[in-house]
Formats: C-alpha cells, structure tokens, sequence
C-alpha cells in the first residue's frame, strides 16, 4: 500500500486543471496496474465555518474521475500510537459502505470498525447513553415522547 499525504505535494502547478494533474494521475494508475493498494490525501476548499461541511473536495475534477472510490475522512480521536478516522463513501463501487479505520502507528496495522460508533458528534453518543440507562430502568417498555423527555431531563443534553 502507497498512501500520498498530500498529492499537492507531488503536482507542479495549479491543481484546479485536468491537464496538469492527468500525468500524476496516470503514473498512480500505473502503481495500480501492479497491485499496489493506492491511497492519495487531498484537501477540501475553505469552509464557511457557520454552515454543515459540504464534503467537497480541491481541485480538477480529475480527482474524482480518475479514482475507483473517493471517501470523506474526518479524523476522530489521536491517542498515543491510535489514530481513529471515519470514511465515507463519496465515489463507490459494488456495495462500498461507511466505515472507520483505526491506525495503529507502533505496529503500522489497520482495522476497520463500525462507522456509527465513530460517527457520532459527543452530544449524539450521550444521548444515546442516556437512551440505553432509561431503557434498563423501564423494562416494560417506554414511549418515544417519554424517552425524549427523560433524556431532555439529563443536564449535559441542554447545554
């Protein structure tokens, strides 16, 4: 496997043109004509930081056109040697599914999780706590409304 981190960094030139990153394009599709796993990094545009993230990506359309597959990367959690990002299908092919991939940086491995345990912004996950305690505490059951209103109760989930 060969990761570029960032493929600016192996183009001369202006980025937003096909015709100047077609030749780096083409020499990672040779590396993949020979079964090497190829992973190139780009960047996104500036952000409006008031609005939801658009998810797009910098550069000729190229980048997107030439790639088998294309995911969002977000970067979750560093700690110590782990590294935990979530990828989001962009681009797929067959049945390509959201995941996370966990790097271990001592050993060089990766494993890949559950994208929705990851996923989740922390007000997402307390919630959710919340949700399963209230569910332990009323074994018959409980109402959707009643559940919300239970957890709206919780001090964390109003801030």
């Amino acid at each position: 496997m060969i990761i570029f981190d960032s493929i600016r960094n192996f183009i001369s030139g202006s980025m937003s043109y096909d015709e100047i990153v077609m030749p780096t394009l083409d020499a990672l599709q040779n590396m993949r004509d020979y079964y090497a796993g190829v992973w190139f990094l780009n960047h996104q545009s500036k952000q409006d930081f008031t609005g939801e993230n658009n998810k797009a990506y910098k550069g000729a359309t190229a980048f997107f056109d030439s790639c088998d597959e294309a995911y969002f990367v977000k970067k979750r959690k560093r700690k110590e040697n782990r590294l935990i990002a979530t990828l989001e299908p962009m681009k797929q092919r067959d049945d390509t599914k959201p995941q996370a991939v966990i790097i271990d940086t001592a050993n060089l491995s990766l494993e890949f999780d559950d994208y929705m345990l990851y996923a989740m912004n922390e007000k997402q996950a307390t919630a959710l706590e919340y949700a399963r305690d209230i569910t332990k505490e009323n074994p018959n059951g409980i109402s959707r409304n009643n559940l919300i209103n239970e957890i709206k109760k919780e001090p964390n989930m109003m801030k």
